[in-house]
């Protein structure tokens, strides 16, 4: 029961999951969320 749930999420949720998340089409696109999820980072150990 357990490695037939955990074969289900690795072979069926996990690849729709990774198909949802949104991704830069340019170069410049990745390196601006780069610097975004960077800037979040360091908001979130100030506070």
């Amino acid at each position: 029961m357990v490695l037939e749930t955990l074969a289900r999420i690795v072979k069926v949720q996990l690849p729709a999951y990774l198909k949802r998340l949104p991704l830069p089409e340019s170069v410049g696109g990745f390196i601006r969320l780069t610097g975004l999820i960077f800037g979040i980072g360091l908001y979130l150990t100030q506070v």
